[in-house]
């Protein structure tokens, strides 16, 4: 067999797929994992690339093999030294440190996949909830939470009764209006009870009572009724906006003060985490010393 047909796929090969693999954990422990390339593959066994295409179809396929043999790899470097029974402390340093310093960069490969996943996990949740499914789940999520659902709500609420007493003071029709602000609540749940409202408008129907699957307050069906029954919708719902408004302003407040004693909590923990981290191996040492 000649030189030109050791390399070509179907014919035979040089190298083997465990040649293939070696050298892609050599290329991915020296370079990275995202420098994984075919191309670098090739390059380190002198070959073409259509030869590790062969073996490995795909770059997830590399990738997976590549993954699972420095776990293999990583779990038997540990068992070898820390073996399976207990071990006295300074014979558990002094094996402890060569293999730690001899998986060092498999550590790094492993931080590398751990944060390619949370970047490749970030990019996918970005663009799911740009979908409408997707902002309808955050927008639904965000009223449910515990101490901030109530706050988003009366935003939205208080952005509703602003932007649609402006229109209906400014001459639009109300089923116009509604369709406008409908758009600008900043929040696809309150929408759909903005377009309940607009409908029960368009059929004729009264404003009260409030739907069972609204989420708005009742207060604001009550103040849209007694403002087309008084001929007054513009000031009923700028008092209805005002008195939201209002609340979200003692809500900030009061979340202020909630958060403030969580923040030094969370302060004092960091603070002594960083000093045991720092004390714990000084007494270590001193009493390794000792003995």
């Amino acid at each position: 067999m000649n030189e030109a047909a050791a390399t070509l796929p179907g014919v035979g090969y040089r190298h083997q797929r465990d040649d293939m693999l070696a050298a892609a954990v050599t290329v991915a422990r020296r370079d990275g994992l995202a420098a994984l390339t075919f191309g670098r593959v090739a390059k380190e066994l002198d070959t073409n690339d259509r030869t590790v295409v062969y073996y490995f179809p795909t770059k997830a396929e590399l990738v997976g093999a590549v993954i699972l043999t420095l776990g293999g790899q990583l779990q038997q470097t540990l068992a070898d030294a820390f073996g399976d029974g207990p071990l006295p402390p300074v014979e558990l340093l002094d094996r402890a440190w060569p293999a730690l310093a001899d998986a060092d960069s498999v550590f790094g490969l492993f931080f590398q996949i751990v944060g390619l996943a949370a970047a490749g996990c970030g990019v996918a949740f970005w663009r799911w909830a740009r979908t409408l499914p997707g902002q309808r789940w955050i927008d639904k999520t965000l009223l449910r939470l515990p101490i901030a659902g109530p706050l988003f709500l009366k935003v939205a609420v208080s952005r509703f009764c602003r932007l649609f007493g402006v229109l209906f003071s400014a001459g639009v029709p109300a089923t116009t209006a509604l369709a406008t602000v409908g758009q600008g609540v900043g929040n696809l749940i309150v929408t759909d009870d903005v377009k309940l409202l607009r409908s029960r408008i368009v059929q004729g129907e009264s404003v009260m009572p409030r739907p069972d699957s609204a989420v708005m307050p009742e207060l604001v069906y009550q103040m849209m009724a007694i403002g087309f029954e008084s001929g007054d919708v513009d000031r009923m719902l700028n008092e209805t906006a005002r008195h939201f408004e209002q609340e979200v302003d003692y809500d900030v407040r009061r979340l202020n003060d909630r958060i403030q004693p969580v923040l030094l909590a969370l302060l004092a923990v960091g603070v002594l985490m960083l000093a045991l981290a720092v004390l714990l191996p000084m007494w270590n040492l001193i009493s390794l010393f000792k003995q």
